[in-house]
């Protein structure tokens, strides 16, 4: 194995065959298939590979770490603390709090970069993680002193309208995703913010405004290519290792880095690459969208909170798997204000809620009352408006304080709930699943919104936080049965999240206030938690909005003990994710 890159001397010959002209590609032009190496690698000696248990993020030298970036392609970046602003960037993350100092930050070009990135982590007892969005409030996708496999540079998509296929690079983010299948009068069930990262979304379930119809994203997916912890890249589907592929969907952060997925109504052939050789790739199926969708916030002031949970059961009860809806708890943004909506709205709106309506046009919107409890319904009908009205009608009767749904187009309903531009404030973010049993309590909503405001009332700097429950049809959900897939939550209970947010002093002098906020700040969410919960089911954890910090056997329920046994089988050391 080489001292300084951590590759095994024998591949040598391999990567220097491949062409150092980065291909191009126009359209979705099919390619003659390309050998695999890291399939034809299982025949030859494996590098010497690390127990997780010594894997202590020993100090690279200089002379290690330009051996390895040498041995990337030219597309490729590694950033070290040396490499001064672009470093730095490369570590910052949604929630402030999740922002640790990797010894390494690798951005892949292409597979085999992702390949010799996790070869050389396992060859120099490196703690290794992927990061496509940043979206982990806990630092899932961050590394302290290890290495971190940065998906950045991968997130171009192209699309096949004809047989309704989006093939997505690794990196990319909803938004990148939604205009290219818009274009062509597509959609993929995805996300309910843009900015948030394809692969968290996709491996953990992913709900999404399209769910009622098209059920989760994971359910979307019907291959995928991928990395495995041995740096091998293999195909998973039903037909070929099909274990593999049962586990991606729902718990595939623990199995590998995801290359390439295809999704639900598409047919591609195994060997697709698009011109380059083995790109990260997701590849999804994606859904005829022609028409626009009626979405928007209703918003209501706190007195309304029964009224507001009667109207969401009555909606609920209509069956109709086209219309979702998220109900939000939070506080009135800081202004009393009634002017065309041109900046990003202070507080929960601003957590939730961001209007990019500035972007393109605008609407008259009266905001809530400044610093008072609220009570949000956002809106999504996919739809003729004269429908939509139709089907949120008992929350119409209600005469919102303000409502801004619209007809826009499916894209641009997806940013109706995106943060502020991403990493744009130091706050910090943690979450805690929870879930509701439909029909809603109109009294134990109420105490969700009193717990609520006490949380804001005891700490000033968390009045941002705030209660995200989104409701859809489960006709889409349940289709599958617990244990098609990893994902094993196939029941009508609405997801939820407390999602907690603070400021921070950020000086040296603020730190030990700064605990005292967060540990304050905790233990309100915990509380909340536990009587949101008390409407649903305890047991019941998503991955995506627990941040992997609960109990595995609650993420996975019955899947539990199959998960634990492929986790053996594919990543016995644990590099991507250890039970």
């Amino acid at each position: 194995m080489c001292q300084y890159c951590g590759l095994d001397l024998a591949y040598s010959d391999y990567f220097n065959s491949i062409p150092t002209e980065p291909k191009t590609f126009v359209g979705a032009a099919t390619p003659a298939p390309v050998p695999n190496f890291f399939r034809l690698k299982k025949k030859k000696p494996q590098p010497e590979l690390q127990p997780i248990a010594r894997m202590v993020n020993p100090k690279l030298t200089a002379q290690q770490v330009e051996g390895f970036t040498s041995a990337l392609s030219p597309g490729a970046q590694v950033l070290t603390a040396e490499s001064g602003q672009a470093y730095r960037a490369a570590l910052r993350r949604w929630s402030g709090g999740a922002e640790k100092l990797a010894q390494v930050v690798v951005k892949p070009a292409c597979a085999e970069d992702v390949s010799k990135a996790i070869l050389f982590a396992r060859g120099h007892n490196l703690r290794l993680t992927a990061k496509c969005g940043g979206h982990s409030p806990d630092g899932c996708s961050s590394s302290e002193g290890g290495l971190v496999v940065d998906m950045g540079l991968m997130r171009s998509v192209h699309v096949k309208p004809d047989e309704k296929l989006a093939i997505v690079e690794g990196g990319a983010q909803w938004m990148d995703v939604n205009k290219a299948t818009a274009e062509y009068g597509l959609a993929v069930v995805g996300g309910t913010s843009s900015h948030v990262g394809v692969a968290g979304v996709t491996l953990h379930g992913g709900y999404g405004f399209l769910t009622g119809e098209y059920g989760l994203a994971c359910d979307n997916v019907v291959s995928a290519e991928v990395v495995t912890a041995d740096g091998m890249v293999l195909t998973a589907s039903k037909g070929e290792n099909p274990d593999l592929f049962w586990a991606l969907r729902g718990a595939g952060n623990r199995f590998g880095i995801v290359t390439k997925v295809r999704v639900f109504w598409l047919i591609v052939s195994d060997n697709e690459t698009f011109g380059f050789k083995t790109l990260l790739q997701f590849v999804f199926r994606a859904h005829p969208q022609p028409n626009e969708v009626w979405a928007g916030p209703l918003v209501f002031p706190s007195e309304k909170v029964e009224n507001v949970v009667e109207a969401m059961n009555e909606w609920y009860s209509k069956g109709d798997p086209k219309a979702a809806a998220a109900l939000i708890l939070g506080k009135g943004p800081n202004d009393m204000v009634e002017s065309y909506v041109t900046e990003c709205v202070v507080s929960l709106l601003n957590y939730y809620l961001v209007m990019a309506y500035k972007y393109n046009f605008s609407l008259y919107f009266p905001l809530a009352i400044p610093h008072q409890p609220a009570v949000i319904v956002f809106c999504f009908y996919n739809g003729a408006t004269a429908s939509a009205l139709t089907s949120f009608a008992p929350f119409l009767a209600l005469n919102p304080f303000s409502n801004t749904a619209a007809s826009v187009p499916y894209w641009r309903a997806q940013n109706l709930l995106d943060d502020p531009p991403p990493y744009s404030t130091p706050d910090h973010i943690r979450f805690c699943s929870l879930n509701f049993r439909p029909p809603l309590s109109p009294p134990h909503i109420r105490l969700c919104l009193i717990s609520l405001s006490k949380l804001h009332k005891a700490v000033p700097r968390a009045d941002k936080t705030g209660m995200f429950v989104l409701c859809v049809q489960p006709d889409g959900i349940t289709k599958l049965k617990k244990q098609d897939t990893a994902f094993p939550w196939r029941d009508r209970n609405f997801d939820g999240v407390v999602g907690a947010r603070w400021s921070v002093g950020g000086e040296k002098d603020d730190r030990e206030k700064d605990e005292e906020t967060r540990v304050k700040v905790v233990e309100y969410q915990e509380a909340l938690r536990k009587l949101a919960v008390e409407g649903g089911d305890d047991f019941r954890l998503y991955s995506n909005h627990e941040d992997h910090r609960g109990s595995v056997a609650r993420e996975f329920g019955v899947n539990y003990g199959r998960i634990r046994e492929l986790k053996r089988k594919w990543d016995p050391e644990g590099v991507f994710m250890k039970f």
